[in-house]
């Protein structure tokens, strides 16, 4: 017995003296598996989310963020909501065929990881279909919802679920593709593109897309719908033909009359989307910051900021009750040159009364001049040439500009002048992001637009 256990000892020995990379590798691999096995004990599990709110301030840059903040709360005198969210970053904008990007490509590098050209809309810049992260969330049986103040078919919601080339002409097919998408939630304006010219609207083929929306299972919400009642689970609203009323507008008229707020559209979206305990993803556009911007309009684009800071707050509200919601917050670009300067008239700013949007239609209306600039500025040196001078702009826009120009003589406001028009008044700075929920802490640092997606995309292990 001694003998064969020694024979048997001798054998290995020698068996192992002759192939000593066998035993090297034998232990190689027990090392390998012992620290996979550590590591799958060790390490945390990645936290990911079952429901993504994200929120875009169209037009809103790092300036405007301060500007409405001491609109609202004075110089050290208060936050906004959206300011409370943990995580920050700074996010590049350009687009592929500008330094500063329009809104269309700017919204298609957000919602899908690739750059395009200006007016683009859900395509890549050689022209391919550039695939959104809501129609990835769709495919991986999630709810969908979009938000906005503008119309539906804007560039911002339109990049996620749209593909044209061309953002201005091509808004009709953009409503046809709103469908093709199928959304479970779409709220705000834009109610034109859906309907013919026969009954109202803006369309040119005789296609009628709300009584399509209803035979596709859609209930349809128009203005004067009583928001009280419990938001249906495939639910298409469109509150005006155009863009919802700038909040300085709207509050002029009766509480009945008023277009629904951002915060109330985005409480409909989100009472809709968690209602039957699916994950979800839903887009929430201020759209109209951008707009008062482009008009030199400063209380407005103060105004619009706060809107779509109380659409975040009810956002806010609605993660702490289900916190496994994650909340992202950017901008597409920013628009105007704002700049907070020392000199500005906060008193006078606060004393206006319409948009300069709405005070410049009514000067090319009517006969109405200066006295009504006077009246709804708060102002009292508005002279019938300023109103002339308006009036006898080649279109609106130019007209809005030139009255903003005045306005902001007035107020003490600094922008940028417009040079050339290809992205009419946008500018090329970073823009802000917040985030806030299970990943946040994945966005943050210098970032581009494009990485947001596929930040997001990695983070839900859709990739």
């Amino acid at each position: 017995m001694i003998r064969q256990h020694s024979t048997r000892q001798h054998s290995a020995r020698h068996h192992s003296d002759r192939h000593p990379h066998l035993v090297r590798r034998w232990m190689l691999m027990s090392i390998v598996a012992l620290v996979g096995l550590c590591a799958l004990a060790c390490s945390p599990q990645v936290e990911r989310p079952d429901s993504v709110i994200l929120f875009i301030g169209d037009g809103f840059g790092p300036s405007q963020m301060t500007f409405a903040r001491n609109f609202l709360y004075g110089p050290g005198g208060g936050r906004l909501e959206l300011e409370s969210l943990p995580v920050t970053a700074l996010v590049s904008t350009w687009s592929a065929s500008n330094s500063v990007t329009d809104s269309g490509a700017g919204a298609t590098a957000i919602a899908s990881g690739f750059k395009a050209d200006n007016r683009y809309v859900g395509m890549t810049a050689d022209g391919e279909v550039a695939k959104s992260i809501s129609e990835i969330a769709q495919e991986k049986g999630w709810k969908v919802g979009y938000v906005t103040s503008t119309t539906v078919t804007h560039a911002t919601p339109a990049a996620f679920y749209a593909h044209v080339l061309n953002r201005y002409t091509d808004e009709d097919l953009i409503a046809e593709q709103l469908f093709d998408h199928q959304p479970d939630v779409i709220l705000g304006g834009g109610k034109s593109s859906f309907l013919p010219e026969s009954e109202g609207g803006g369309r040119q083929d005789g296609r009628n897309l709300l009584a399509e929306a209803k035979q596709a299972g859609y209930t349809v919400w128009e203005r004067g719908q009583n928001l009280d009642e419990p938001a249906p689970s495939k639910l298409l609203g469109l509150f005006t033909n155009g863009h919802l009323y700038y909040t300085i507008d709207d509050r002029q008229y009766p509480e009945e009359r008023r277009d629904p707020s951002l915060e109330r559209l985005t409480q409909l979206a989100l009472d809709s989307l968690s209602s039957k305990s699916k994950p979800f993803f839903l887009m929430v556009e201020g759209g109209r910051i951008d707009h008062g911007g482009h008009d030199f309009d400063a209380a407005s684009v103060a105004l619009q900021t706060q809107a779509f800071d109380k659409a975040v707050a009810a956002a806010l509200k609605f993660q702490k009750q289900h916190p496994k919601t994650l909340i992202l917050l950017t901008a597409d670009h920013a628009t105007g040159g704002l700049a907070a300067g020392d000199a500005i008239d906060w008193d006078g700013l606060k004393r206006q009364n319409a948009s300069v949007s709405a005070m410049a239609d009514r000067i090319r209306g009517s006969e109405e001049g200066a006295g009504m600039l006077n009246e709804l500025t708060g102002y009292d040196d508005f002279t019938e040439q300023d109103a002339d001078e308006v009036r006898q702009a080649i279109d609106g826009y130019t007209a809005c500009r030139i009255l903003g120009r005045k306005l902001a003589e007035r107020t003490g406001v600094t922008w940028l002048p417009k040079i050339g028009n290809d992205t009419y008044g946008h500018t090329g700075e970073d823009v802000p992001l917040f985030a806030g929920g299970p990943g946040a802490e994945r966005f943050q640092g210098i970032l581009d637009n494009t990485d947001i997606p596929k930040i997001l995309r990695q983070l839900l292990a859709w990739d």
